[in-house]
Protein backbone atom coordinates (compact mmCIF):
# COMPACT_ATOMS: atom_id res chain seq x y z
CA UNK A 1 0.00 0.00 0.00
CA UNK A 2 0.85 3.06 -0.71
CA UNK A 3 1.22 6.66 1.19
CA UNK A 4 1.41 9.94 0.76
CA UNK A 5 5.09 11.65 1.04
CA UNK A 6 4.44 13.01 4.06
CA UNK A 7 2.93 9.87 6.10
CA UNK A 8 5.64 7.80 4.71
CA UNK A 9 8.20 9.41 6.88
CA UNK A 10 9.77 7.02 9.09
CA UNK A 11 10.62 7.24 12.48
CA UNK A 12 14.28 6.49 12.97
CA UNK A 13 14.25 5.90 16.89
CA UNK A 14 18.16 5.75 17.38
CA UNK A 15 18.70 9.30 15.27
CA UNK A 16 15.62 11.13 15.10
CA UNK A 17 14.92 10.68 18.50
CA UNK A 18 17.71 9.40 20.29
CA UNK A 19 16.85 7.55 23.46
CA UNK A 20 17.08 9.07 26.86
CA UNK A 21 20.53 7.68 28.14
CA UNK A 22 20.10 8.23 32.15
CA UNK A 23 18.29 5.58 33.48
CA UNK A 24 17.41 5.47 36.96
CA UNK A 25 19.36 3.95 39.74
CA UNK A 26 17.22 1.21 40.54
CA UNK A 27 17.38 0.29 36.73
CA UNK A 28 19.46 -2.61 35.75
CA UNK A 29 21.00 -3.14 32.24
CA UNK A 30 19.03 -6.27 32.11
CA UNK A 31 16.06 -4.73 33.00
CA UNK A 32 16.11 -2.09 30.46
CA UNK A 33 16.33 -4.60 27.53
CA UNK A 34 13.80 -6.17 29.16
CA UNK A 35 11.81 -3.98 28.66
CA UNK A 36 12.59 -3.24 25.32
CA UNK A 37 11.79 -6.81 24.48
CA UNK A 38 8.26 -6.02 26.11
CA UNK A 39 7.26 -3.54 24.46
CA UNK A 40 8.03 -5.48 20.96
CA UNK A 41 6.47 -8.51 22.23
CA UNK A 42 3.28 -6.69 23.03
CA UNK A 43 3.01 -5.21 19.55
CA UNK A 44 3.82 -8.79 18.41
CA UNK A 45 1.00 -10.08 20.12
CA UNK A 46 -1.08 -7.53 19.00
CA UNK A 47 -0.17 -8.29 14.92
CA UNK A 48 -0.90 -12.13 16.20
CA UNK A 49 -4.21 -11.16 18.06
CA UNK A 50 -5.50 -9.35 14.88
CA UNK A 51 -4.55 -12.14 12.43
CA UNK A 52 -5.98 -14.69 14.79
CA UNK A 53 -9.05 -12.75 15.49
CA UNK A 54 -9.45 -12.07 11.55
CA UNK A 55 -9.53 -15.84 10.77
CA UNK A 56 -12.12 -16.36 13.51
CA UNK A 57 -14.45 -13.41 12.32
CA UNK A 58 -13.97 -14.45 8.59
CA UNK A 59 -15.18 -18.34 9.26
CA UNK A 60 -17.64 -17.19 11.89
CA UNK A 61 -19.28 -14.63 10.04
CA UNK A 62 -18.98 -17.10 6.95
CA UNK A 63 -20.90 -19.92 8.52
CA UNK A 64 -23.81 -16.94 9.37
CA UNK A 65 -23.50 -16.34 6.11
CA UNK A 66 -24.20 -19.30 4.70
CA UNK A 67 -26.62 -19.84 7.59
CA UNK A 68 -28.92 -16.68 7.28
CA UNK A 69 -29.08 -17.82 3.78
CA UNK A 70 -30.56 -20.83 4.53
CA UNK A 71 -32.88 -19.49 7.69
CA UNK A 72 -33.65 -16.39 5.85
CA UNK A 73 -35.54 -18.16 3.01
CA UNK A 74 -37.69 -20.06 5.36
CA UNK A 75 -38.23 -17.61 7.95
CA UNK A 76 -41.11 -14.83 8.14
CA UNK A 77 -39.86 -11.37 8.58
CA UNK A 78 -41.85 -10.58 11.74
CA UNK A 79 -39.64 -13.36 13.34
CA UNK A 80 -36.84 -11.36 12.34
CA UNK A 81 -37.66 -8.50 13.85
CA UNK A 82 -38.97 -10.21 17.17
CA UNK A 83 -35.53 -11.89 17.26
CA UNK A 84 -34.05 -8.33 17.12
CA UNK A 85 -35.58 -7.43 19.57
CA UNK A 86 -33.93 -10.06 21.58
CA UNK A 87 -30.90 -9.42 20.58
CA UNK A 88 -31.61 -5.91 21.60
CA UNK A 89 -32.29 -6.64 24.80
CA UNK A 90 -29.44 -9.13 25.61
CA UNK A 91 -26.69 -6.84 24.00
CA UNK A 92 -27.87 -4.33 26.25
CA UNK A 93 -27.98 -6.54 29.82
CA UNK A 94 -24.13 -7.14 28.75
CA UNK A 95 -23.22 -4.07 27.71
CA UNK A 96 -24.41 -1.82 30.49
CA UNK A 97 -23.21 -4.24 32.91
CA UNK A 98 -19.61 -5.28 31.95
CA UNK A 99 -17.96 -3.27 29.05
CA UNK A 100 -17.04 -0.39 31.66
CA UNK A 101 -15.39 -3.49 33.96
CA UNK A 102 -13.35 -4.85 30.45
CA UNK A 103 -12.36 -1.06 29.89
CA UNK A 104 -10.68 -0.15 33.17
CA UNK A 105 -9.35 -3.85 33.34
CA UNK A 106 -7.23 -3.80 30.57
CA UNK A 107 -5.71 -1.30 31.62
CA UNK A 108 -1.95 -1.62 32.59
CA UNK A 109 -2.29 1.08 35.36
CA UNK A 110 -2.66 0.25 39.20
CA UNK A 111 -3.71 2.57 42.27
CA UNK A 112 0.11 1.81 43.75
CA UNK A 113 1.08 3.39 40.47
CA UNK A 114 -0.91 6.27 40.52
CA UNK A 115 0.00 7.04 44.05
CA UNK A 116 3.53 7.11 42.54
CA UNK A 117 2.65 9.18 39.26
CA UNK A 118 1.72 11.77 41.57
CA UNK A 119 4.43 11.93 44.42
CA UNK A 120 6.81 12.64 42.05
CA UNK A 121 7.22 13.83 37.87
CA UNK A 122 10.46 12.20 37.58
CA UNK A 123 9.54 7.92 37.66
CA UNK A 124 11.02 5.17 39.15
CA UNK A 125 10.49 3.41 35.47
CA UNK A 126 11.12 0.12 37.28
CA UNK A 127 9.31 0.91 40.04
CA UNK A 128 6.31 1.72 38.14
CA UNK A 129 5.66 -0.91 35.91
CA UNK A 130 6.31 -3.62 38.24
CA UNK A 131 4.85 -2.05 41.19
CA UNK A 132 2.20 -4.76 41.44
CA UNK A 133 2.72 -8.53 41.38
CA UNK A 134 0.99 -9.67 37.88
CA UNK A 135 -0.80 -12.37 40.12
CA UNK A 136 -2.01 -9.61 43.11
CA UNK A 137 -3.01 -7.19 39.68
CA UNK A 138 -5.01 -10.50 38.58
CA UNK A 139 -6.88 -11.31 41.59
CA UNK A 140 -7.56 -7.52 41.77
CA UNK A 141 -9.40 -8.02 38.45
CA UNK A 142 -10.71 -11.21 39.16
CA UNK A 143 -12.52 -10.05 41.78
CA UNK A 144 -14.08 -7.16 40.12
CA UNK A 145 -15.26 -8.79 36.68
CA UNK A 146 -18.27 -10.65 39.39
CA UNK A 147 -19.88 -7.34 39.74
CA UNK A 148 -21.41 -7.48 36.32
CA UNK A 149 -23.17 -11.00 37.14
CA UNK A 150 -24.23 -9.73 40.45
CA UNK A 151 -25.91 -6.30 38.21
CA UNK A 152 -27.32 -8.26 36.06
CA UNK A 153 -28.76 -10.96 38.27
CA UNK A 154 -30.55 -7.99 40.34
CA UNK A 155 -31.99 -6.94 36.44
CA UNK A 156 -32.98 -10.39 35.27
CA UNK A 157 -34.81 -10.60 38.71
CA UNK A 158 -36.83 -7.51 38.45
CA UNK A 159 -37.98 -8.69 34.86
CA UNK A 160 -39.44 -11.74 36.52
CA UNK A 161 -40.95 -9.39 39.27
CA UNK A 162 -42.83 -7.42 36.52
CA UNK A 163 -44.07 -10.31 34.34
CA UNK A 164 -45.16 -12.28 37.52
CA UNK A 165 -47.32 -8.96 38.90
CA UNK A 166 -48.97 -8.29 34.43
CA UNK A 167 -49.75 -12.45 35.28
CA UNK A 168 -51.64 -11.49 38.09
CA UNK A 169 -53.15 -8.57 37.23
CA UNK A 170 -53.90 -9.24 32.81
CA UNK A 171 -53.26 -13.16 32.53
CA UNK A 172 -50.26 -12.94 30.25
CA UNK A 173 -48.00 -15.43 30.02
CA UNK A 174 -44.60 -14.85 30.57
CA UNK A 175 -42.21 -14.82 27.25
CA UNK A 176 -40.14 -18.02 27.83
CA UNK A 177 -37.74 -17.31 24.75
CA UNK A 178 -37.19 -13.70 26.73
CA UNK A 179 -36.06 -15.61 29.95
CA UNK A 180 -33.54 -17.97 27.68
CA UNK A 181 -31.78 -15.52 25.72
CA UNK A 182 -31.32 -13.06 30.12
CA UNK A 183 -30.10 -16.62 30.85
CA UNK A 184 -27.51 -16.82 28.00
CA UNK A 185 -26.43 -13.41 29.12
CA UNK A 186 -25.87 -14.56 32.85
CA UNK A 187 -23.89 -17.62 31.36
CA UNK A 188 -21.62 -15.47 29.73
CA UNK A 189 -21.07 -13.10 32.34
CA UNK A 190 -19.93 -16.05 34.80
CA UNK A 191 -17.48 -16.75 31.71
CA UNK A 192 -16.38 -12.82 32.72
CA UNK A 193 -13.24 -13.35 35.31
CA UNK A 194 -12.08 -15.83 32.63
CA UNK A 195 -12.28 -14.01 29.38
CA UNK A 196 -10.69 -10.72 31.10
CA UNK A 197 -7.68 -12.68 32.92
CA UNK A 198 -7.03 -14.64 29.42
CA UNK A 199 -7.68 -10.71 27.37
CA UNK A 200 -5.25 -9.21 29.60
CA UNK A 201 -2.62 -11.56 29.01
CA UNK A 202 -3.15 -11.13 25.37
CA UNK A 203 -3.75 -15.12 24.92
CA UNK A 204 -5.65 -14.19 21.24
CA UNK A 205 -5.08 -17.94 20.08
CA UNK A 206 -7.42 -19.28 23.14
CA UNK A 207 -9.88 -16.37 22.86
CA UNK A 208 -10.37 -17.27 19.36
CA UNK A 209 -10.67 -21.44 19.77
CA UNK A 210 -13.41 -20.97 22.21
CA UNK A 211 -15.58 -18.40 20.22
CA UNK A 212 -14.95 -20.46 17.15
CA UNK A 213 -16.28 -23.19 18.77
CA UNK A 214 -18.92 -21.44 20.27
CA UNK A 215 -20.11 -20.15 16.93
CA UNK A 216 -19.77 -23.48 15.32
CA UNK A 217 -22.22 -25.25 17.88
CA UNK A 218 -24.61 -22.49 18.01
CA UNK A 219 -24.78 -22.21 13.90
CA UNK A 220 -25.62 -26.03 13.61
CA UNK A 221 -27.85 -25.69 16.68
CA UNK A 222 -30.22 -23.37 14.65
CA UNK A 223 -30.10 -25.32 11.68
CA UNK A 224 -30.53 -28.91 13.38
CA UNK A 225 -33.54 -27.19 15.05
CA UNK A 226 -35.02 -25.21 12.09
CA UNK A 227 -35.10 -28.73 9.89
CA UNK A 228 -36.55 -30.40 13.09
CA UNK A 229 -39.52 -27.64 13.09
CA UNK A 230 -40.37 -27.51 9.46
CA UNK A 231 -40.08 -30.83 8.48
CA UNK A 232 -43.86 -30.82 8.86
CA UNK A 233 -44.55 -27.72 7.25
CA UNK A 234 -45.95 -27.72 3.84
CA UNK A 235 -44.03 -24.91 2.38
CA UNK A 236 -41.20 -25.82 4.20
CA UNK A 237 -41.09 -22.38 6.53
CA UNK A 238 -41.02 -22.02 10.34
CA UNK A 239 -43.62 -20.62 12.49
CA UNK A 240 -42.59 -17.27 14.08
CA UNK A 241 -42.86 -18.96 17.60
CA UNK A 242 -40.86 -22.23 16.90
CA UNK A 243 -38.23 -19.91 14.81
CA UNK A 244 -37.77 -17.48 17.92
CA UNK A 245 -37.76 -20.53 20.40
CA UNK A 246 -34.37 -21.75 17.98
CA UNK A 247 -32.56 -18.98 17.88
CA UNK A 248 -32.28 -18.80 21.96
CA UNK A 249 -31.79 -22.36 22.32
CA UNK A 250 -28.71 -21.26 20.21
CA UNK A 251 -27.96 -18.48 21.84
CA UNK A 252 -27.85 -20.91 25.33
CA UNK A 253 -25.52 -23.12 23.37
CA UNK A 254 -22.99 -20.20 22.21
CA UNK A 255 -22.99 -18.89 26.28
CA UNK A 256 -22.45 -22.51 27.10
CA UNK A 257 -19.60 -23.02 25.00
CA UNK A 258 -17.81 -19.75 25.64
CA UNK A 259 -18.03 -20.61 30.02
CA UNK A 260 -16.13 -24.13 29.14
CA UNK A 261 -13.27 -22.51 26.69
CA UNK A 262 -12.85 -19.66 28.68
CA UNK A 263 -12.40 -21.01 31.99
CA UNK A 264 -10.91 -24.26 30.69
CA UNK A 265 -8.17 -21.99 28.60
CA UNK A 266 -7.78 -20.00 32.00
CA UNK A 267 -6.98 -22.61 34.28
CA UNK A 268 -4.62 -24.08 32.07
CA UNK A 269 -2.39 -20.87 31.35
CA UNK A 270 -2.28 -21.23 35.37
CA UNK A 271 -3.73 -17.65 35.06
CA UNK A 272 -6.84 -18.94 37.37
CA UNK A 273 -5.01 -20.78 40.35
CA UNK A 274 -7.83 -18.99 42.41
CA UNK A 275 -11.49 -20.12 42.67
CA UNK A 276 -13.11 -17.19 44.68
CA UNK A 277 -12.79 -14.04 45.38
CA UNK A 278 -10.48 -12.68 48.01
CA UNK A 279 -9.00 -9.97 49.65
CA UNK A 280 -5.72 -8.77 48.74
CA UNK A 281 -2.55 -6.38 49.34
CA UNK A 282 -1.90 -4.04 46.83
CA UNK A 283 1.86 -3.94 47.86
CA UNK A 284 3.45 -4.21 50.53
CA UNK A 285 2.38 -2.72 53.73
CA UNK A 286 -0.95 -1.82 52.87
CA UNK A 287 -4.64 -3.06 54.14
CA UNK A 288 -5.97 -5.78 51.86
CA UNK A 289 -8.80 -4.62 49.72
CA UNK A 290 -11.06 -6.75 47.40
CA UNK A 291 -11.10 -4.05 44.57
CA UNK A 292 -8.60 -1.82 43.35
CA UNK A 293 -9.47 2.40 43.80
CA UNK A 294 -8.48 3.18 40.36
CA UNK A 295 -10.25 0.64 38.44
CA UNK A 296 -13.28 0.79 40.52
CA UNK A 297 -13.27 4.88 40.02
CA UNK A 298 -12.31 4.43 35.89
CA UNK A 299 -14.97 1.53 35.61
CA UNK A 300 -17.78 4.18 37.28
CA UNK A 301 -16.37 6.70 34.59
CA UNK A 302 -17.10 4.82 31.82
CA UNK A 303 -20.51 3.39 32.79
CA UNK A 304 -21.82 6.44 32.84
CA UNK A 305 -19.95 7.15 29.74
CA UNK A 306 -21.30 3.64 28.33
CA UNK A 307 -24.68 4.46 29.07
CA UNK A 308 -24.97 7.20 26.60
CA UNK A 309 -22.43 5.54 24.14
CA UNK A 310 -24.87 2.54 23.91
CA UNK A 311 -28.01 4.76 23.34
CA UNK A 312 -26.15 6.03 20.36
CA UNK A 313 -24.85 2.42 19.36
CA UNK A 314 -28.19 1.20 19.23
CA UNK A 315 -29.97 4.47 18.63
CA UNK A 316 -31.35 3.48 15.81
CA UNK A 317 -32.82 0.27 16.60
CA UNK A 318 -34.91 1.85 19.62
CA UNK A 319 -35.86 4.67 17.49
CA UNK A 320 -37.53 1.62 15.55
CA UNK A 321 -38.74 0.12 18.58
CA UNK A 322 -40.32 3.59 20.03
CA UNK A 323 -41.80 4.42 16.96
CA UNK A 324 -43.57 1.38 16.71
CA UNK A 325 -42.73 1.07 12.90
CA UNK A 326 -43.68 -3.54 13.59
CA UNK A 327 -41.84 -6.53 13.40
CA UNK A 328 -41.55 -6.64 9.84
CA UNK A 329 -39.95 -3.41 9.58
CA UNK A 330 -37.73 -3.49 12.11
CA UNK A 331 -36.65 -7.21 10.44
CA UNK A 332 -35.95 -5.53 7.51
CA UNK A 333 -33.40 -3.06 9.04
CA UNK A 334 -32.19 -5.55 10.59
CA UNK A 335 -31.55 -7.60 7.24
CA UNK A 336 -29.88 -4.85 6.04
CA UNK A 337 -27.64 -3.66 8.74
CA UNK A 338 -26.15 -7.49 9.02
CA UNK A 339 -25.52 -7.60 5.43
CA UNK A 340 -23.87 -3.90 5.26
CA UNK A 341 -21.42 -4.55 8.06
CA UNK A 342 -20.76 -7.85 7.54
CA UNK A 343 -17.34 -7.35 6.35
CA UNK A 344 -17.22 -4.47 8.98
CA UNK A 345 -17.57 -7.29 11.58
CA UNK A 346 -15.45 -9.58 10.14
CA UNK A 347 -12.19 -6.97 9.56
CA UNK A 348 -13.25 -3.53 11.58
CA UNK A 349 -13.90 -5.56 15.16
CA UNK A 350 -10.87 -7.69 15.57
CA UNK A 351 -8.75 -4.50 14.35
CA UNK A 352 -10.60 -2.47 16.86
CA UNK A 353 -10.52 -4.96 19.88
CA UNK A 354 -6.90 -5.92 19.71
CA UNK A 355 -5.89 -1.87 19.21
CA UNK A 356 -7.86 -1.06 22.32
CA UNK A 357 -5.71 -3.86 24.12
CA UNK A 358 -2.28 -2.42 22.67
CA UNK A 359 -2.91 0.68 23.40
CA UNK A 360 -4.08 0.44 26.85
CA UNK A 361 -0.99 -1.92 27.97
CA UNK A 362 1.99 -0.24 26.28
CA UNK A 363 0.78 3.58 26.89
CA UNK A 364 -1.08 3.91 30.31
CA UNK A 365 1.77 2.62 32.00
CA UNK A 366 5.02 2.98 30.03
CA UNK A 367 8.30 2.62 31.07
CA UNK A 368 10.35 5.91 31.28
CA UNK A 369 13.28 4.20 29.59
CA UNK A 370 11.55 3.28 26.56
CA UNK A 371 9.38 5.81 26.08
CA UNK A 372 10.15 7.30 22.59
CA UNK A 373 10.33 3.48 21.27
CA UNK A 374 6.65 2.95 22.57
CA UNK A 375 5.00 6.46 21.52
CA UNK A 376 7.22 6.16 17.85
CA UNK A 377 5.26 2.75 17.56
CA UNK A 378 2.12 3.29 19.21
CA UNK A 379 1.40 6.26 16.90
CA UNK A 380 2.73 4.39 13.45
CA UNK A 381 0.35 1.50 14.78
CA UNK A 382 -2.78 4.07 14.68
CA UNK A 383 -1.18 5.84 11.49
CA UNK A 384 -0.98 2.32 9.83
CA UNK A 385 -4.47 1.55 10.93
CA UNK A 386 -6.25 4.14 10.36
CA UNK A 387 -4.93 4.46 6.33
CA UNK A 388 -5.94 0.58 6.20
CA UNK A 389 -9.92 1.67 7.20
CA UNK A 390 -9.86 4.76 4.63
CA UNK A 391 -8.71 2.19 2.01
CA UNK A 392 -11.31 -0.35 2.74
CA UNK A 393 -14.07 2.18 3.10
CA UNK A 394 -13.25 3.27 -0.38
CA UNK A 395 -14.04 -0.10 -1.88
CA UNK A 396 -17.63 0.00 0.60
CA UNK A 397 -18.20 3.40 -0.79
CA UNK A 398 -17.62 3.36 -4.40
CA UNK A 399 -18.06 -0.48 -5.30
CA UNK A 400 -20.56 -2.40 -3.12
CA UNK A 401 -23.67 0.01 -3.72
CA UNK A 402 -23.49 -1.54 -7.14
CA UNK A 403 -23.67 -4.97 -6.03
CA UNK A 404 -26.58 -4.45 -3.02
CA UNK A 405 -28.92 -6.64 -5.18
CA UNK A 406 -27.32 -9.48 -6.05
CA UNK A 407 -26.49 -9.78 -2.50
CA UNK A 408 -30.55 -9.49 -1.60
CA UNK A 409 -31.19 -11.79 -4.26
CA UNK A 410 -28.73 -14.79 -2.59
CA UNK A 411 -31.27 -13.86 0.67
CA UNK A 412 -34.81 -13.88 -1.70
CA UNK A 413 -35.53 -10.64 -0.15
CA UNK A 414 -34.70 -8.84 -3.30
CA UNK A 415 -36.47 -5.03 -3.95
CA UNK A 416 -35.39 -1.97 -4.83
CA UNK A 417 -36.49 0.01 -2.00
CA UNK A 418 -34.11 -2.63 0.30
CA UNK A 419 -31.25 -2.05 -2.35
CA UNK A 420 -31.09 1.04 -2.26
CA UNK A 421 -31.37 1.47 1.63
CA UNK A 422 -28.23 -1.08 1.76
CA UNK A 423 -26.39 1.15 -0.88
CA UNK A 424 -26.53 3.83 1.22
CA UNK A 425 -25.70 1.78 4.55
CA UNK A 426 -22.40 1.00 2.94
CA UNK A 427 -21.50 4.04 2.84
CA UNK A 428 -22.32 4.62 6.23
CA UNK A 429 -19.90 1.49 7.04
CA UNK A 430 -16.45 3.12 6.38
CA UNK A 431 -17.93 5.83 8.67
CA UNK A 432 -18.28 2.94 11.80
CA UNK A 433 -14.35 1.80 10.84
CA UNK A 434 -12.89 4.47 11.36
CA UNK A 435 -14.60 5.81 14.74
CA UNK A 436 -14.26 2.15 15.82
CA UNK A 437 -10.76 2.20 15.91
CA UNK A 438 -10.15 6.13 17.05
CA UNK A 439 -12.70 5.30 19.90
CA UNK A 440 -9.98 2.74 20.60
CA UNK A 441 -7.39 4.38 21.16
CA UNK A 442 -9.27 7.13 23.45
CA UNK A 443 -10.64 4.21 25.81
CA UNK A 444 -7.13 2.76 26.00
CA UNK A 445 -5.42 5.79 26.96
CA UNK A 446 -8.23 8.47 27.84
CA UNK A 447 -7.94 9.48 31.74
CA UNK A 448 -10.65 9.52 33.86
CA UNK A 449 -11.58 13.59 33.61
CA UNK A 450 -10.74 13.18 29.35
CA UNK A 451 -13.98 9.93 30.12
CA UNK A 452 -16.07 12.42 31.94
CA UNK A 453 -15.56 15.29 29.00
CA UNK A 454 -16.59 12.88 26.53
CA UNK A 455 -19.72 11.54 28.74
CA UNK A 456 -20.87 14.99 28.45
CA UNK A 457 -20.32 15.51 24.75
CA UNK A 458 -21.90 12.49 24.42
CA UNK A 459 -25.03 13.85 25.65
CA UNK A 460 -25.05 16.68 23.26
CA UNK A 461 -23.96 13.77 20.06
CA UNK A 462 -27.39 11.62 21.28
CA UNK A 463 -29.67 14.86 21.32
CA UNK A 464 -28.45 15.41 18.06
CA UNK A 465 -29.08 11.83 16.65
CA UNK A 466 -32.44 11.77 18.17
CA UNK A 467 -33.28 15.43 16.83
CA UNK A 468 -32.60 14.55 12.95
CA UNK A 469 -33.97 11.27 13.29
CA UNK A 470 -37.36 12.41 13.82
CA UNK A 471 -37.05 15.70 11.34
CA UNK A 472 -35.44 13.07 8.49
CA UNK A 473 -37.73 10.65 9.56
CA UNK A 474 -41.21 11.88 10.25
CA UNK A 475 -40.80 15.20 8.83
CA UNK A 476 -38.74 14.80 5.22
CA UNK A 477 -40.15 11.07 5.49
CA UNK A 478 -37.05 9.48 4.49
CA UNK A 479 -37.99 6.37 6.10
CA UNK A 480 -35.02 4.11 7.19
CA UNK A 481 -32.35 6.10 4.79
CA UNK A 482 -32.73 9.15 7.05
CA UNK A 483 -31.95 6.73 10.17
CA UNK A 484 -28.83 6.21 8.39
CA UNK A 485 -27.85 9.15 7.73
CA UNK A 486 -28.88 10.33 11.29
CA UNK A 487 -26.03 7.70 12.27
CA UNK A 488 -23.51 8.65 10.10
CA UNK A 489 -24.00 12.37 11.38
CA UNK A 490 -23.71 11.01 15.06
CA UNK A 491 -20.61 9.02 14.02
CA UNK A 492 -18.87 11.61 12.46
CA UNK A 493 -19.42 14.08 15.59
CA UNK A 494 -17.95 11.38 17.48
CA UNK A 495 -14.63 10.86 15.36
CA UNK A 496 -13.90 14.62 15.60
CA UNK A 497 -13.73 14.39 19.18
CA UNK A 498 -11.71 11.56 19.67
CA UNK A 499 -9.44 12.87 16.72
CA UNK A 500 -8.91 16.37 18.76
CA UNK A 501 -8.10 14.19 21.55
CA UNK A 502 -5.40 11.76 19.82
CA UNK A 503 -3.48 15.38 18.31
CA UNK A 504 -3.56 16.96 21.91
CA UNK A 505 -2.15 13.62 23.13
CA UNK A 506 0.73 13.36 21.15
CA UNK A 507 1.49 17.04 21.91
CA UNK A 508 2.86 15.05 24.75
CA UNK A 509 2.01 17.88 27.12
CA UNK A 510 0.54 15.16 29.63
CA UNK A 511 2.19 12.33 32.19
CA UNK A 512 3.66 10.67 29.37
CA UNK A 513 5.36 13.69 27.74
CA UNK A 514 7.08 14.58 31.47
CA UNK A 515 9.38 11.63 30.71
CA UNK A 516 10.73 12.87 28.24
CA UNK A 517 14.06 15.82 27.49
CA UNK A 518 12.46 18.67 26.88
CA UNK A 519 14.02 18.84 23.50
CA UNK A 520 13.22 15.22 22.38
CA UNK A 521 9.52 15.91 23.47
CA UNK A 522 9.33 19.34 21.50
CA UNK A 523 11.06 17.45 18.14
CA UNK A 524 8.65 13.97 18.68
CA UNK A 525 5.64 16.43 19.07
CA UNK A 526 6.27 18.21 15.99
CA UNK A 527 6.52 15.26 14.06
CA UNK A 528 3.37 13.94 15.29
CA UNK A 529 1.43 16.88 14.44
CA UNK A 530 2.85 16.92 11.26
CA UNK A 531 2.07 13.55 10.44
CA UNK A 532 -1.63 13.75 11.80
CA UNK A 533 -2.96 16.25 9.84
CA UNK A 534 -5.91 14.98 7.62
CA UNK A 535 -4.49 15.53 4.34
CA UNK A 536 -1.06 13.46 5.69
CA UNK A 537 -3.30 10.58 6.81
CA UNK A 538 -4.69 9.69 3.46
CA UNK A 539 -3.29 7.06 2.33
CA UNK A 540 -2.25 6.31 -2.11
CA UNK A 541 -1.93 8.61 -4.91
CA UNK A 542 -4.55 10.79 -5.91
CA UNK A 543 -4.64 8.50 -9.51
CA UNK A 544 -5.82 5.51 -7.25
CA UNK A 545 -8.87 7.53 -6.09
CA UNK A 546 -9.36 8.57 -9.33
CA UNK A 547 -9.80 4.77 -10.25
CA UNK A 548 -12.05 4.65 -7.40
CA UNK A 549 -14.23 7.20 -9.12
CA UNK A 550 -13.99 5.46 -12.74
CA UNK A 551 -14.84 1.80 -10.67
CA UNK A 552 -17.85 3.09 -9.92
CA UNK A 553 -18.98 4.61 -13.31
CA UNK A 554 -17.50 0.84 -14.78
CA UNK A 555 -19.54 -1.32 -12.35
CA UNK A 556 -23.08 0.98 -12.52
CA UNK A 557 -23.01 0.89 -16.03
CA UNK A 558 -22.25 -3.15 -16.04
CA UNK A 559 -25.37 -3.58 -13.14
CA UNK A 560 -27.53 -2.94 -16.12
CA UNK A 561 -26.29 -5.57 -18.46
CA UNK A 562 -28.65 -8.15 -17.57
CA UNK A 563 -31.22 -6.23 -19.64
CA UNK A 564 -29.16 -6.69 -22.90
CA UNK A 565 -27.71 -10.13 -22.24
CA UNK A 566 -30.49 -11.84 -20.00
CA UNK A 567 -30.71 -12.49 -15.68
CA UNK A 568 -27.87 -15.12 -15.67
CA UNK A 569 -25.43 -13.71 -18.17
CA UNK A 570 -25.65 -9.94 -17.34
CA UNK A 571 -25.16 -10.48 -13.58
CA UNK A 572 -22.20 -12.92 -14.49
CA UNK A 573 -20.56 -10.05 -16.70
CA UNK A 574 -21.49 -7.50 -14.08
CA UNK A 575 -19.46 -9.50 -11.41
CA UNK A 576 -16.44 -9.63 -13.63
CA UNK A 577 -16.78 -6.23 -13.96
CA UNK A 578 -16.50 -5.51 -10.17
CA UNK A 579 -13.86 -8.46 -9.92
CA UNK A 580 -11.63 -6.41 -12.90
CA UNK A 581 -12.08 -3.15 -10.63
CA UNK A 582 -10.81 -4.80 -7.94
CA UNK A 583 -8.28 -6.51 -8.85
CA UNK A 584 -7.08 -2.97 -10.55
CA UNK A 585 -7.60 -0.95 -7.53
CA UNK A 586 -5.16 -3.45 -5.33
CA UNK A 587 -2.44 -3.59 -8.08
CA UNK A 588 -2.41 0.32 -8.20
CA UNK A 589 -2.37 0.63 -4.26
Amino acid sequence: MKRSRKSTKPLHLDKDFPRQNVVTRTETNDEVGLKSDSISKSLNSTFKGVRYMLVQQLLSRGMTFSMNMFLIRRSPVEMIGIVDKLDLLMATVLFLSRESIRMALLRNTSTESIIHKNQSKKLDSVHLQHSTDDGIQNQLAFNMSVIPLIGASMFVGGCILYDSANWFLFGASISVAKYMYLVAALIELIAEPSFILLQRGLLYAERVKTEGAAFLLQCLTTMVLFLFLTRSSKDNTISVVDGVWAHACAQIVFASVLLVGYTSYAHHTRLMPFRTFRMVGINQGSPKVFLDPYYANIAMTFFFQGVVKHLLTVGDRLVLVATGVGNASQGTYRLVSDLGSLVARIVFQPIEEASRAFFSKNLTNPSAADISKTLCESFEYLQSVIQLHIILGGFFVFLAPNYTHILLQLYNKFDPTTSFVLGVYCIYVPIMGINGILEAFFQGVGEEAAVRRQSYYMLWFWAVFVSTSYILISIVQMGTVGLIVSNAINMSMRIIFCFVFIQHFFQLNNSIGVLLPLKERNKLSCTFQEMLSPIALIPARMSVWILFGLSWFATYWSSFAYLIWGKLFGTLIHVAVGVICGIALLVAL
